[in-house]
């Protein structure tokens, strides 16, 4: 079941540095993931989860809005 968040949830699928799959919507206010458990590589480069797997519903403090977002 798909899941949606709002662009300021300080969560991977709202974060710059998640590389799972995820959509936007039109007016760059909510994130769409195929579901919470939807996982992605971190990408952030000297970060604590740098290369690991990480479902859309983590969080960690080095949390960044992602770039497509308003």
């Amino acid at each position: 079941m798909a899941q949606n968040y709002p662009k300021n949830f300080k969560n991977c699928a709202v974060c710059n540095y998640w590389g799972g799959s995820r959509q936007v919507d039109t007016f760059g206010q909510r994130v769409t993931v195929d579901s919470s458990s939807s996982k992605g590589k971190c990408l952030l480069q000297g970060g604590p989860w740098k290369g690991q797997e990480k479902q859309a519903n983590n969080t960690c403090n080095k949390w960044q809005a992602w770039g497509a977002l308003k």
